[in-house]
């Protein structure tokens, strides 16, 4: 557990504000390498990620992992024709919120 964390306080409505924030500079969506795996194992774009956190919609709200202090949560939308989901997690630090994404499928 991580001990210095304070916990964000947020409901779906305002993450999913702040998540489309994010996802409108690249540099502040991480990939792990897994979610990199992932992408290219089922042929889903960067650019399709991108447009799930900006435009999808939350299929798992957002809730706080304790762990690792952050929320996580789970996001769909159709983009040229294909079903993406996208698992991730919204942090704060001090030069803003970032999302890291966890997996797509």
């Amino acid at each position: 557990m991580v001990s210095n964390v304070i916990q964000m306080r947020i409901t779906p409505a305002n993450a999913k504000k702040r998540i489309a924030e994010v996802a409108k500079d690249s540099a502040k969506v991480i990939f792990t390498r897994h979610a990199n795996e992932r992408s290219s194992q089922r042929s889903i774009t960067r650019k399709q990620v991108i447009n799930c956190l900006t435009h999808g919609c939350f299929t798992e709200d957002p809730y706080w992992d304790q762990m690792n202090g952050g929320y996580k949560f789970t996001m769909q939308t159709v983009d040229s024709g294909e079903r993406v989901s996208v698992a991730a997690a919204l942090y704060k630090n001090d030069n803003g919120d970032y999302v890291v994404v966890i997996t797509v499928f």
